[in-house]
């Protein structure tokens, strides 16, 4: 459970020039991910990120050889979330990831289906300064906005729309505590002021106080027929509520 760095002038002699590990060691286990990002806001700063399969990231310098860790590991993202993996190479240079979503609810309901368990939306990194100090945000890339629908309410009790639908819920309460609330079935609750829900039909992904935290809600096997919809606690401030289209284009 630690991250070795080796270099190479022909890919294959390689050199070991050193490794990180973290008491931690599960944040360095299985799947490990390493890249460069700018300090949002800030011109020409840039820290290193690593992160393994249980996607607690650690923030650091990196000389070429070795990695100094300088904050972390952070906890940005929970649920049945595993094992994301990101992109290098974007034309637009943004860090994009995709997580394995650990979701059995509907296998014995379709024994016959051809898929097991699924990805989330793809998320870009952004790296901000934050009253915590440097943070890892994960945001939904912004064209995940082409799936938007029909506009289904704006009013602040019309949450109940969402029942039976696939939507896309921004949702902002009056103070920053833990909210409870259930849409379609799922669980959709969190700890802040603000959220962004996608609702698919077997879990939702819910980007926190704009990617602060994140989390990924597996459906109940029990409730897989659930439609419920209801916030349990707390003062809705606003709430938007789009109808989600599907990503597969009809032949």
């Amino acid at each position: 459970r630690n991250i070795a760095f080796y270099e190479s002038k022909n890919l294959r002699q390689w050199t070991r020039t050193g490794a990180f590990t973290d008491p931690d060691r599960g944040a360095v286990f299985e799947c490990p991910n390493m890249f460069e990002l700018p300090v949002a806001d800030m011109s020409k700063e840039t820290r290193w990120v690593i992160f393994g399969a249980q996607n607690r990231f650690i923030i650091g310098k990196f000389d070429g050889k070795t990695f100094t860790k300088e904050s972390g590991p952070q906890a940005a993202s929970r649920g049945s979330v595993y094992a994301a993996q990101t992109f290098s190479g974007t034309p637009d240079g943004r860090r994009i990831q995709v997580g394995w979503v650990i979701n059995r609810a509907a296998l014995n309901r379709y024994p016959n289906q051809i898929v097991s368990q699924a990805f989330t939306l793809p998320q870009e990194f952004v790296l901000k300064e934050t009253s915590s100090g440097l943070r890892v945000l994960l945001q939904p890339v912004k064209e995940v906005e082409q799936l938007r629908g029909e506009q289904l309410t704006s009013s602040v009790d019309g949450l109940k729309v969402c029942a039976g639908e696939l939507t896309e819920v921004l949702i902002e309460f009056t103070d920053n505590s833990r909210h409870d609330l259930v849409i379609n079935g799922i669980n959709a609750s969190f700890k802040g002021t603000s959220a962004r829900i996608f609702n698919d039909r077997t879990f939702n992904e819910v980007f926190i106080d704009d990617g602060l935290d994140y989390t990924v809600n597996a459906r109940s096997p029990e409730k897989v027929d659930s439609t419920e919809t209801a916030v349990k606690s707390g003062e809705v401030k606003s709430l938007t509520v789009y109808r989600l289209k599907s990503i597969w284009k009809k032949d």
